[in-house]
């Protein structure tokens, strides 16, 4: 009886902590994304502004790498809503 009783106390406790941990968990990686993501954001839009430039002095070279720059915005726009997908997960 005593091992029963000690036995379904256990489980209780260990469910009890494991939701605590999980909680915690999340909350640690949803802060990390939001920072990983304000460090990450600036230096790329730098990036994609400093192309933009370059490419506006010669218009044909715009042209050409217009669709480069699109593909680019859009690997941005995809690792973005990767991290906000795992950030919820």
């Amino acid at each position: 009886m005593v091992f029963r009783r000690m036995k379904d106390e256990v489980g209780r406790e260990l469910e009890r902590n494991a939701g605590r941990i999980h909680y915690d968990y999340l909350e640690r990686v949803e802060k990390a994304v939001e920072v990983f993501e304000k460090q990450m954001s600036e230096p790329v839009r730098m990036m994609i502004d400093s192309i933009q430039m370059a490419m506006a002095s010669d218009g044909v070279a715009r042209e050409k790498a217009s669709g480069e720059m699109t593909q680019i915005e859009d690997a941005v726009a995809l690792c973005a809503s990767i991290l906000a997908e795992d950030s919820r997960s």
